[in-house]
Order: structure tokens, then sequence, then C-alpha cells
């Protein structure tokens, strides 16, 4: 075959996968016009659960909007939220759990485009305490920041971030994003607390609890004025660093970062793993 025609066939065939490559470029970039469309020109409507029966469990599904915890200020259960036409909430009570979840007819709405209205929903409890407390949210933020007290509490997220602030846990604290952040502030489990993130940081302040598992992949985990009796850090590639409130048996390891821990004493372990991260922990005075 001459070499003009090789050539040739090359450049028809770059210019075919060229032409491919814009065809299918346009019909997402079209398609996600339309989504757009679809979810900006969404009617919401705020729409109020009352809730008369008494519960102790909580139990709540929500695809993308966030969810905010809030002392109740008439004694009573209120859950309140924007819907549209393909966007409902079903609540009701269960035997002893409120139930709560999100039913999409129409993903458009959900997975594509941006949408300016606040969508969060506001769940008020008239109690201080209650058993457990177990949820999950695709891409939205779960903010529990009241002085709740809970037996059990199972959080987890897809992309959204998490925010604990004034909680008591009596025995197991478990949060979990895929991509988001876990913060806490005031934050006790007198059991096991779990904290775990793909890509996002994990901060914790003045907090405690008596098993304590961080992981984190590539994010930062970082600990002011934090405990636990027993404590296991682990990162990929991101950094550990903070305080801590008792002197610890101190086990901190790095693949290629550097290592700087004071404060070896006897009350409780500590082992920190990283890849690629530094470690920097101190205890407080």
């Amino acid at each position: 075959m001459r070499t003009e025609k090789k050539i040739a066939i090359i450049i028809a065939v770059i210019l075919v996968v060229f032409g491919v490559g814009m065809a299918t470029v346009s019909m997402v970039s079209v398609a996600g016009d339309f989504k757009k469309v679809i979810k900006n020109n969404a009617n919401y409507v705020e729409k109020t659960y009352d809730v008369t029966e008494d519960f102790d469990f909580i139990d709540f599904s929500i695809s993308s909007d966030d969810i905010r915890f809030e002392k109740s200020s008439d004694n009573n259960t209120h859950f309140t939220c924007k819907e549209a036409e393909d966007i409902k909430y079903v609540v009701k009570v269960d035997g002893k759990t409120l139930k709560i979840k999100q039913e999409e007819n129409n993903r458009l709405y959900l997975n594509f485009g941006i949408n300016n209205e606040d969508t969060t929903a506001v769940l008020y409890l008239p109690k201080d305490s209650y058993e457990k407390l177990s949820g999950k949210t695709g891409s939205g933020d779960i903010n529990l920041n009241e002085s709740f007290s809970f037996s059990e509490i199972s959080l987890e997220v897809g992309s959204g971030d998490i925010s604990l602030s004034d909680v008591k846990c009596k025995f197991i604290l478990y949060a979990k994003t895929s991509s988001g952040d876990i913060e806490t502030k005031n934050v006790t489990s007198e059991g096991s607390f779990s904290a775990t993130t793909g890509s996002g940081n994990v901060k914790l302040e003045n907090s405690n609890g008596a098993n304590v598992a961080i992981k984190t992949g590539s994010g930062n985990v970082k600990l002011k004025a934090f405990d636990g009796t027993s404590i296991g850090i682990t990162t990929g590639s991101g950094d550990v660093e903070g305080t801590l409130r008792s002197a610890k048996q101190f086990d901190a390891k790095a693949s290629s970062g550097d290592v700087n821990v004071t404060g070896y004493g006897d009350g409780g372990t500590c082992t920190v793993r990283t890849g690629s991260g530094d470690i920097t922990l101190s205890v407080l005075e």
C-alpha cells in the first residue's frame, strides 16, 4: 500500500473518532441542559408533616436534600420539607419507629443541573433522648447540632457532609461518607466511635469515645482536645494532626511522611498509620 494512501486512511480514522466523540459530547450537553431546565422549573412547595404517635427510633432515607435536626418548641414532632410534583416524602410511625423516606419518580430532578432552591428538610423533635437514630442521604448533608442523646447513631452519606455537635451516644456512634467531610464538636460516645470517609476530611473537637476508629482515603484527620481509651487512625495520603486530652501509648508510623508525636503515657492506646501523610500529635497539658 502506498504511503500516501496509508496516511489518508489514518487521517480518516482519526476524523471519524473525533466526530463520534464530538457527537457524544454534544448529546450529553443537550441532555444536561434539558435536565437543568426540568429541575430548575420544578415548583417546590413547603410541606409540614405533624407526627402525633410516640416513637423511640428514627430511620430516614433521603436522596438529595439536606436534613437538619432541631428541638421542637411545642412538645410535638414536626417534619418540614420541600416537595415537587415528582419528589415526595413519606413520613409515618411504624411500631416505635419514625420512618422518613424521600421518593422520586423523576431522577432528572436529582442528578443534573443546579438548583438554587433551599430544600433542606428539618425534623423537630420534642424529647431529649431516643433509642436509635439511623439514616442515609445520597448527596445531602446531615446536621445534628442539638443536645440530643441516643443509644445508637448510624449515619451514612454519599457525597454530602456529616456535622454533629452537643450529642451523646451510649453504645455505638457510626458516621460514614464517600466524599464528604465529617465534623464533631462536643460529641461523646460511651462505646464505639467510628468516622470513615473516602476523600473527605475528619475533624473531631472536644469529643471522645471508648473504642475509636477513624479512617480516610485521601482526606486529613484533625483532632482538637479529643480522647479515647483505644484510638485507631488510618489514612491513605492525608495528614493526621492535633491534640489529645490524655497521654497515650502511641504506635505511629508513616510510609513516606514525617512522624512527630509527644505525650507518651498510660492513658490508653493510639495507633496511627498513614501512607504519604504526616503525623503530628501532642497531649494537652
